[in-house]
């Protein structure tokens, strides 16, 4: 997102604040290489601001409200700036200026802009969601995906020693077009998978680019479907390749 600040004499203190306040989570570029004159009369100090997809998705609550407060802390700062005033941020929703825009309203918009990126970013073809008792089966399909050209992320095979498993895997999800679900018998009662699933079916229903497919293991059928899969027709092991490929090219 961008943050268009109409004094340029504080633009550079409202990049300070940027910094100051959210540098550990923020990715900031600085007034040198953003400082623009615009086409009206009056220079703009163009800051852009892009909070982490992966922190915005966290499943921790407590990292949340300290994300919260001190985005909360961070606007306070930029109201008390000369120009603040007129100072606003470009949305997708439109423009919002600084003092009527809330740190909740910032962070729900971040979000969406993170769930809803442009074409071409993902790093991942797709994304191997299963359970413990299913290891074996998604290796199988994650060898057979990356056989045919097929990028894709399995936890055991895609994380390294010292990496934060729950924010690598949140990272994967949200760089991810389509989300192989792997089910075997009992998949529905299964509790270990259900917040991947279910950040990757909001992640589905936020950017039409993205797809579901449940694939049949072992027996299963449609009634071991885990909630909100239950409109997708699944795909069997030796159609797996075909149906990922579908929905890359869609």
């Amino acid at each position: 997102m961008k943050l268009l600040w109409p004094n340029p004499s504080s633009s550079t203190e409202a990049a300070a604040l940027c910094w100051d306040h959210l540098a550990a989570d923020i990715d900031f570029e600085g007034p040198d290489s953003t400082t623009r004159c615009g086409a009206d009369p009056f220079a703009v100090g163009l800051l852009v601001v892009s909070i982490p997809s992966a922190l915005l998705a966290t499943w921790d609550l407590a990292e949340r409200l300290r994300l919260l407060h001190r985005v909360e802390v961070w606007l306070a700062a930029l109201r008390a700036l000369p120009g603040a005033e007129q100072a606003h941020f470009e949305l997708a929703s439109g423009p919002r200026y600084v003092a009527d825009l809330s740190a909740a309203d910032l962070l729900v918009e971040a979000q969406h802009e993170a769930l809803t990126g442009s074409p071409g970013d993902y790093e991942w073809d797709t994304f191997i969601i299963h359970g413990s008792g299913d290891r074996v089966a998604a290796r199988s399909v994650w060898e057979t995906l990356i056989g045919h050209n097929i990028s894709s992320f399995l936890d055991k095979a895609s994380l390294r020693p010292g990496d934060d498993w729950p924010r690598q895997l949140l990272k994967g999800l949200q760089r991810t077009q389509v989300f192989v679900v792997i089910v075997g018998p009992g998949a529905a009662k299964a509790w270990y998978n259900h917040d991947e699933l279910a950040r990757a079916v909001q992640l589905t229903r936020e950017d039409p680019r993205r797809a579901l497919i449940p694939v049949l293991f072992d027996g299963a059928t449609m009634d071991d479907l885990p909630y909100g899969l239950g409109q997708i027709v699944p795909a069997r092991p030796e159609e797996v390749v075909d149906a990922v490929r579908a929905k890359l090219r869609a």
